[in-house]
């Protein structure tokens, strides 16, 4: 198989993103440069000035992801995906399967006991809330482009401390997410079959709720 991976990419593709370790350590190595300059240090300084800012640049970073992405070619250590058929949410992986069950009419189903919610692989540590009163959903939707039903827009920004040991979603990360609620509404909303895609099966699961 021959696969066209963007240069700007492949390190992406054979090591993940690094861009936070490789930035860290660039900002140490300018902090550590002696406050007083000749050429030779102000050259040093001024080519890991360029370097930082390049890996410190999210529209860059974020359209070499697209390319991978649009290429079909998965990024090492990147678990966030698009889910966009009934089979694909099933076998969502144990990242995605966090965000699926964010989405708040299947977060609602969860709650009152009307789907699976991946058995024993997800575990719903973040109360009963669901939609705007969720943890998750607000991690999502944080800083997002909104459409109002009038044709108007809004964005929200929620401003509040993080879980221990979590972290705030990028913008790819998202839109990977949204794209799939995108998905989820149109099954949830356009298909007659009720099955829950929320449940690993051979055969497909119906909801408790029609």
């Amino acid at each position: 198989m021959v696969i066209d991976v963007p240069q700007a990419g492949m390190d992406y593709v054979l090591y993940g993103d690094k861009s936070n370790v490789i930035s860290n350590y660039l900002y140490n190595q300018m902090q550590n440069l002696p406050t007083a300059f000749n050429a030779f240090s102000q050259k040093v300084h001024d080519s890991l000035m360029t370097s930082y800012n390049y890996v410190n640049d999210k529209l860059t970073q974020y359209g070499i992801m697209n390319q991978l992405s649009n290429s079909g070619v998965k990024i090492v250590d990147n678990y966030f995906e698009e889910l966009l058929s009934f089979q694909q949410l099933q076998n969502a992986n144990l990242t995605m399967q966090r965000w699926v069950m964010t989405h708040p009419q299947v977060r609602e189903f969860y709650l009152n006991q009307n789907v699976d919610g991946y058995s024993d692989t997800y575990k719903n540590v973040f109360g009963k809330d669901a939609g705007d009163k969720d943890y998750n959903y607000r991690r999502v939707m944080d800083g997002m482009l909104q459409d109002n039903p009038d044709d108007s827009w809004v964005t929200h920004y929620y401003d509040e401390d993080l879980i221990i040991g979590d972290r705030e979603l990028n913008h790819f990360e998202k839109v990977k997410i949204l794209s799939t609620w995108d998905a989820m509404d149109w099954i949830l909303n356009n298909c007659d079959f009720k099955y829950d895609f929320t449940c690993k099966s051979d055969e497909p699961v119906k909801r408790n709720v029609e």
